[in-house]
């Protein structure tokens, strides 16, 4: 089965997903020949731009992206043990840098927002001479920022984004990923699911929401046994669409978990949302049909479109706020 022919249904049936890891940096890059590319590196330093959220709502998570590049410079330029540089089959890295240049770096605040996260990528890559961007939190901004990486002639590493989009349909030969996206989420799945086969589209549709409104996990409480026998795993999550009504409130998704023979035969969900929020919801259905009828048609099912609905959602719950029939919060 080639990528071309995969569906929500398909995933079902596929198992997990490979990785490959792509080569960027290579001598012939950097050799007599390389001025033809954008902030070719002269002297004996190379600066690449980590864009990462630093205010907004996934502050915390930007902190984090930036303590590990941080360390990854240390790394590279022969600091500390090396990290995971000892461990790499290939010995191009050898703590002296990037093929001999000291490596340093500049940061930019994507906000979490793609006009934010293009403008600091573009500051530094027209100002700071960066030859590589990487970070952000969320899919959008991967895509916003991966497409002004490629009108510049540079290369873009994508942060955290589960999009398929990203290197799928909205693709660009200069940008690469690590992270695992939707499909890699959804093949893993699968066969976990395999005798819970009424739960399985459910679940898959949740992820997908969970993709397009750029779910952060905040919080994992330990999962425990309930007096009914399900096990229930509560995640408290940060989300777009709570963030569009401006509460300051994180919601708690619960999964509740049935088990026969020691294997999962369903999983229900439960979370206590806000009245706001599922006012909300009423308001964009009452007022947005186009949106129940178009991108939000066949919700929980495979044949839905989760991703783009829950996008559509957050838009809807944007029209809520900015409504005269928003009670304020």
């Amino acid at each position: 089965m080639s990528k071309s022919d995969l569906t929500r249904r398909s995933v079902m049936k596929a198992g997990a997903a490979g990785l490959a890891t792509p080569t960027i940096f290579t001598g012939a890059v950097w050799a007599g020949s390389h001025a033809g590319f954008t902030n070719a590196p002269e002297g004996d330093t190379v600066t690449l731009g980590f864009n990462v959220p630093q205010t907004g709502p996934y502050a915390d998570e930007g902190a984090d992206e930036l303590r590990a590049y941080e360390l990854a410079v240390e790394h590279l330029n022969g600091g500390g043990d090396g990290g995971m540089i000892p461990t790499f089959s290939s010995q191009t890295l050898e703590g002296n840098g990037i093929l001999g240049k000291k490596v340093e770096y500049v940061t930019g605040d994507t906000q979490t927002k793609s006009d934010a996260a293009r403008a600091s990528a573009k500051s530094m890559i027209e100002k700071d001479g960066a030859i590589m961007i990487t970070g952000g939190s969320s899919s959008g901004v991967a895509v916003a920022v991966q497409a002004l990486c490629q009108e510049a002639g540079i290369i873009f590493m994508a942060g955290l984004t589960h999009s398929n989009d990203t290197t799928g349909k909205d693709r660009k030969a200069n940008g690469f990923r690590h992270f695992f996206n939707s499909y890699m989420s959804g093949a893993a799945l699968a066969p976990i699911l395999a005798n819970a086969p009424e739960t399985a589209p459910r679940l898959l549709y949740y992820q997908g929401s969970a993709e397009g409104g750029n779910y952060e996990v905040l919080l994992r409480t330990p999962c425990h046994w309930d007096e009914d026998g399900t096990v229930r795993c509560p995640v408290k999550v940060k989300d777009d669409r709570v963030q569009a009504l401006g509460t300051g409130f994180d919601v708690t998704d619960t999964f509740h978990l049935t088990f026969a023979d020691g294997v999962i035969v369903k999983v229900t969900t439960s979370s206590n949302d806000q009245d706001i929020y599922r006012e909300a919801a009423v308001w964009v259905r009452e007022n947005m049909p186009e949106v129940m009828e178009g991108p939000c048609k066949n919700r929980g099912t495979l044949e839905g479109t989760p991703v783009e609905c829950s996008r559509a959602m957050t838009a809807g719950y944007k029209a809520f706020v900015a409504s005269p029939d928003f009670p304020g919060v």
